[in-house]
């Protein structure tokens, strides 16, 4: 009587850091035949060759059965470990006036690191929320900071979009002093609402249309 020995199964994995999302390959020898199950799915085969690609989401341990020449079989078990991705969130696009401060990204995830590009106006290059001085272009511009977080050696990427609104040029029309009790009006142009108020009384709202009438 002929004793075989069970097949000894060995496997390869590629990449070794392996991201939700990408793709990676395992090898199997050792034996002439293999089925895979899912440990989450056992007895339901859901592949027959001896390498497998697929992407990886979550990690994943597979079942293998692996049968001999001699028609021996061995069941081993191959987990493919996946680390999550960073959350990555750079902020939502938004129109500002040129000159204002503003925050970008969110609040910061453990053991996450932060890299912001370009540095421009950016109190901080690796914060999770840092902020931004958009400068006065006298012009509609839109300036577009990159996030790239990394947490265990797997990185994500995220942009958010900054539109400066022009500075209005104010111009107001009418006479700079006029006599007692006589009537004055003035005419401001150059943006699309207006509020007024008196140099000695700042706060003190007393017009909100492009003409303000002194008397």
């Amino acid at each position: 009587v002929a004793i075989s020995p069970a097949p000894v199964i060995s496997s390869a994995i590629n990449p070794s850091l392996i991201c939700a999302g990408d793709s990676a390959t395992i090898a199997l020898s050792g034996a002439s035949s293999y089925q895979w199950e899912l440990s989450s799915n056992p007895g339901v085969v859901v592949w027959t060759d001896s390498v497998l690609t697929q992407p990886f989401n979550t990690t994943t341990t597979f079942i293998i059965v692996a049968q001999s020449d001699a028609g021996c079989i061995d069941t081993s078990t191959i987990t493919v470990n996946v680390n999550p991705l960073p959350q990555t969130f750079a902020g939502n696009d938004i129109n500002i006036c040129a000159g204002d401060t503003i925050q970008l990204g969110g609040a910061a995830q453990a053991g996450v690191t932060y890299n912001w590009s370009p540095a421009n106006g950016l109190s901080s290059t690796t914060a999770a929320d840092p902020t931004v001085i958009i400068p006065d272009t006298n012009q509609t511009v839109t300036f577009t900071y990159i996030l790239t977080a990394q947490l265990n050696g797997c990185t994500l990427a995220d942009t958010v979009n900054i539109t400066t609104n022009l500075t209005p040029f104010v111009q107001i029309n009418g006479n700079d002093s006029i006599c007692a009790d006589n009537a004055q009006t003035l005419l401001a142009t150059g943006a699309i609402s207006y509020t007024w108020q008196n140099a000695s009384n700042p706060g003190v709202i007393i017009g909100i249309s492009d003409t303000l009438q002194l008397t």
